[in-house]
C-alpha cells in the first residue's frame, strides 16, 4: 500500500485507515463506495452522483442526489432522510479476469 505525502491517502481510498469525508467524494458520475447508516446499521453501496442532469435518462432535478444499483440493474436515488453517507472510498479496480490469481 502506497501513501501520498500530501493527504496521507492511500491506493485504497483510505485516509490512514479511515474513510474518507463525503465533501471530498467526486460528484462528476464516478462511481465509489459509500458506507451508510441505516437507522445504526452500517450499509456500503457503490454509488455515484447524479447532478439532476441525466445518466441514462432525462434530464430531471428531482434526480439530483447520489444513486446506486438494487438488484444489480435497477437505479435507485438513495434517501438520504433514511440512509445518511457517512464516509467514501474510490472503487477498486476489477481483479485479474480467468483462473489467474488477484495481483
Amino acid at each position: 500500500m502506497t501513501e501520498t505525502k500530501d493527504t496521507g491517502q492511500t491506493e485504497q481510498g483510505t485516509v490512514n485507515g479511515h474513510w474518507l469525508p463525503m465533501d471530498t467524494a467526486p460528484k462528476d458520475d464516478t462511481e465509489i463506495i459509500i458506507l451508510f447508516d441505516s437507522a445504526t446499521v452500517d450499509v456500503v453501496r457503490l454509488c455515484w452522483w447524479n447532478a439532476g442532469e441525466g445518466r441514462d435518462f432525462e434530464p430531471d432535478p428531482e434526480s439530483r442526489g447520489w444513486w446506486s444499483y438494487t438488484n444489480s440493474v435497477t437505479q435507485e436515488l438513495i434517501n438520504t432522510d433514511l440512509m445518511q453517507p457517512l464516509g467514501w472510498m474510490p472503487h477498486p479496480s476489477r481483479p485479474n479476469d480467468g483462473a489467474g490469481s488477484f495481483d
